[in-house]
C-alpha cells in the first residue's frame, strides 16, 4: 500500500489519506513515518550526512528540560532546581561518555564538553522538530542499552526514529494554551483547544509542513521500504472504501 500509494491529502495532524489501486486508506502518518525513520537509520548507519546545529546546543540545559517536563512538578512548589541540574549532569555524562561512537556510526557530533553540534541528515530537506530534541536526548540516556552491542544499536536507531517522526510545528498561541491547560487536566477534546487546532492548520507554519510530507517524506515510502505487520495490527492503516463496493451499493440504489 505505501510503496505504490498515491496521496490524497492529510486530514489531520495524525492521518493522511491514501489511495491504492481502486481503495482508500486511512493511515497514522506519525507512526507509519516512525518504522521508515527507523529502517533508514539501519540502511544509512555509518552514512549520514550531516545537520548543523547553530549555535550548538548545551545537553545539560536540554536535560534539564526534559526532566521538568517529565517530572511536572506541582506548579504550587518549588522544584529543587539542584537535584535536577544533578540529575542532568549525570545524563549528559552518560552521552558525552559514548559520543565516539555516535559520531562514527550516526554523525552526531557531541563536544568534551557536552555540546550537540550535529545531528544525522536521514533525507534531504528534512529537518527533525527541535521542539522534540529534550526528550529524545533524555532517552538517549536511560533507554539505551550501552552495553549490550546488538541491543545498543537497535535502542538507538529506535529513539533517532522515534526523534525524526514527523512532529506539527504548532503556533506558540496553540502550545501556550496545551501548556496552560495541562494543570486543569483537559484532554484533546477540548472544544477551545479544537478551534485553536483547526485556526492552526491553515497557518504558513502547517501548510510548510503539510509541503514537506508530501514532497520529502512520503516519497520514501515508494523506495526501499518494508512495511511491517504491526502497521496493520496495532490499526495504524485502516481501509475506508473499496471502489468496486461503491459500486455495488450506486447499482442498488
Amino acid at each position: 500500500i505505501l510503496g505504490n500509494h498515491t496521496l490524497v491529502g492529510l486530514v489531520d495532524y495524525e492521518r493522511v489519506l491514501l489511495q491504492y489501486e481502486t481503495r482508500l486508506y486511512m493511515v497514522n502518518y506519525i507512526q507509519a513515518c516512525e518504522e521508515l525513520f527507523y529502517q533508514r537509520f539501519l540502511w544509512q548507519f555509518c552514512n549520514f550526512g550531516a545537520i548543523q546545529v547553530d549555535p550548538p546546543a548545551s545537553i545539560s540545559e536540554l536535560m534539564m528540560v526534559a526532566l521538568l517536563e517529565e517530572k511536572k512538578p506541582d506548579s504550587a512548589s518549588t522544584p529543587n532546581m539542584d537535584t535536577y541540574q544533578t540529575q542532568a549532569q549525570i545524563l549528559t555524562d552518560i552521552i558525552v561518555k559514548y559520543r565516539e561512537m555516535l559520531d562514527e556510526y550516526f554523525y552526531m557530533v557531541v563536544t568534551e564538553d557536552g555540546q550537540l553540534t550535529t545531528l544525522p541528515l536521514v533525507i534531504s530537506g528534512y529537518n527533525p522538530n527541535l521542539l522534540k530534541l529534550p526528550l529524545f536526548l533524555l532517552r538517549l540516556a536511560t533507554a539505551v542499552n550501552w552495553e549490550s552491542e546488538k541491543p545498543c544499536f537497535k535502542d538507538l536507531c529506535r529513539e533517532f526514529a522515534k526523534f525524526y517522526s514527523p512532529a506539527p510545528p504548532l503556533p506558540l498561541s496553540v502550545e501556550t494554551f496545551i501548556q496552560e491547560t495541562k494543570p486543569t487536566g483537559s484532554s484533546p477534546g477540548h472544544p477551545d483547544l479544537d478551534e485553536a487546532l483547526d485556526k492552526a492548520w491553515d497557518s504558513p507554519e502547517i501548510q510548510t509542513y503539510r509541503d514537506t510530507l508530501q514532497h520529502t517524506v512520503f516519497p520514501c515510502f515508494k523506495s526501499h521500504f518494508y512495511a511491517p505487520t504491526s502497521l496493520v495490527d496495532t490499526q495504524t492503516t485502516l481501509q475506508l472504501a473499496d471502489l468496486p463496493d461503491l459500486y455495488k451499493i450506486f447499482e442498488r440504489c
